[in-house]
């Protein structure tokens, strides 16, 4: 228990500093080329957000790692490492907990909603579907909670629309395109990357940052996505945005996504819906560099030696209470200045 402890608290350390650095580094990267694919944002979120899970791999021990582990395993464990295990299982159980919450209250909203049977509606959606390139469009549902289109879950997706939005409004054709945009890019099942992440990293600031930024980059590329789709101006894109009730629905966005936002995200992603971004061409040596600077191997910083197992007592006592063996007797030289007598 005490070297898994100790390369626990060791993995979370390194883990730490060197994801939170890429973070930054990532994030000073966009701030000084704001026109960078929006695409290319997002994967390189997504590889920081891999990177704070890879660290903790090392936390595992395999080989000699885990004999040591095992002779060490009645050493009494510090209070500090106790302390550090405690928090980290317990916060692991509270997020558990309150994606648990976050399913059933998703689920309470299917159960309540009703399948769409209008024709005309389910013939525009798959229109869209198709024209964003999807297989299949989703399973659409009406109800009268959601206040926005949303997206639920991330491996069987299923489209959740007001009862209220109808194929002739103006906000539908883009609206549906940015909601099945997230169906294409399968955001939902990338996000249990910054879900998982989250469990352990929950305290980092660094990682809110990339939570933040990561899920401003999805909504932006589905907003593009969806202009160029439906072929809407972005004027009329950017007053839709800011016709729709700016609350977020509060639905871990692993398992829904809608077009909601906070006033200052929703602000920011208008500014940036204006201002466009570079062609990936233009783009291709940041992919490069930064795709270094965020998926390099986690090194450790302050790992510690394989600590050499303590023979226990009982050993000791019996290696004591054992009887004296002489060595073989042999031909013994000596050797002198003058001759070598055996």
């Amino acid at each position: 228990m005490l070297h898994f402890a100790e390369r626990w608290a060791d993995s979370l350390l390194n883990t730490s500093i060197q994801a939170g650095l890429a973070c930054l580094v990532l994030w000073g990267v966009i701030r000084l080329f704001p026109k960078m694919p929006v695409l290319l944002r997002v994967w390189l979120w997504r590889g920081v957000a891999l990177k704070f899970l890879l660290g903790l791999v090392a936390v595992f021990p395999i080989g000699s790692a885990a004999t040591a582990g095992a002779a060490t395993a009645s050493d009494k464990l510090p209070n500090s490492l106790l302390f550090l295990l405690i928090g980290s299982v317990g916060m692991v159980i509270v997020y558990g907990l309150s994606l648990v919450a976050s399913a059933m209250k998703l689920r309470m909203l299917l159960l309540s909603s009703k399948l769409c049977t209008d024709a005309d509606t389910r013939s525009q959606v798959r229109e869209i579907a198709a024209m964003l390139g999807l297989k299949k469009a989703p399973d659409i549902r009406l109800s009268s909670s959601a206040a926005v289109p949303m997206l639920v879950g991330a491996w069987k997706p299923t489209l959740v629309l007001p009862e209220s939005l109808t194929p002739e409004d103006a906000e539908f054709h883009p609206a549906i395109a940015h909601e099945l945009t997230h169906a294409k890019h399968r955001d939902l099942a990338w996000n249990w990357l910054a879900a998982g992440a989250e469990a352990v990293f929950f305290f980092h600031p660094c990682f809110w940052l990339l939570k933040r930024e990561l899920y401003f980059a999805q909504e932006l590329a589905c907003d593009i996505r969806a202009i160029q789709t439906t072929q809407t101006t972005k004027a009329d894109y950017s007053r839709m945005l800011i016709s729709l009730p700016n609350t977020p629905q509060g639905y871990e966005p692993a398992m829904a996504a809608s077009l909601a936002s906070a006033y200052p995200a929703l602000k920011r992603r208008i500014t940036q819906l204006h201002r466009g971004e570079h062609s990936w061409r233009g783009a291709a040596w940041m992919v490069s560099i930064l795709a270094v600077v965020t998926m390099m191997p986690t090194w450790s910083l302050g790992s510690k030696p394989t600590p050499t197992p303590k023979p226990s007592a009982s050993a000791i006592s019996a290696r004591a209470g054992a009887p004296f063996a002489p060595a073989a007797a042999g031909p013994v030289k000596v050797k002198t200045n003058l001759t070598e007598v055996k």
